[in-house]
């Protein structure tokens, strides 16, 4: 009897270990993105009301119109992130994409391509912020 007892209880361990080991397997890799936007704010360039933040990417669309949009943080009103999951077919890839203010259907943005290379692991990128625009 105790036997039963030892088998059903290692078994019902495993099966949750395995389910755990499972998921955590086949989970999505994510990544956040941060943007400071206070330089924009503080020379009129960037407008909350009138703008909005997105991001690109050349080699994986985010969306039907292929944007991701960030949003303004609560806590910080310069600070905008945005979180992403990727399909696993993205690990060990790199992901390309720029910034880009959206204004009336008029685009401006970064004029090089940042990448970041995606881990099987949430990732949150450093945040960072406009070096040069293509207007």
């Amino acid at each position: 009897m105790l036997q039963k007892k030892f088998f059903a209880v290692l078994f019902v361990m495993l099966f949750f270990a395995g389910t755990t080991v499972l998921s955590t397997a086949m989970s999505q890799p994510r990544v956040t993105f941060q943007f400071d936007i206070e330089n924009e704010l503080k020379e009129g360039f960037y407008d909350p009301e009138r703008h909005t933040l997105k991001i690109r990417s050349n080699n994986y669309s985010f969306s039907d119109s292929g944007y991701l949009t960030l949003t303004q943080s609560e806590k910080d009103p310069t600070l905008y992130t945005a979180t992403v999951s990727l399909p696993r077919s993205m690990v060990n890839r790199n992901l390309n994409y720029q910034f880009v203010i959206v204004s009336n259907n008029r685009i401006i943005k970064e004029d090089f391509i940042r990448y970041v290379q995606i881990k099987d692991s949430p990732q949150k990128l450093d945040v960072l912020s406009f070096d040069y625009f293509e207007l």
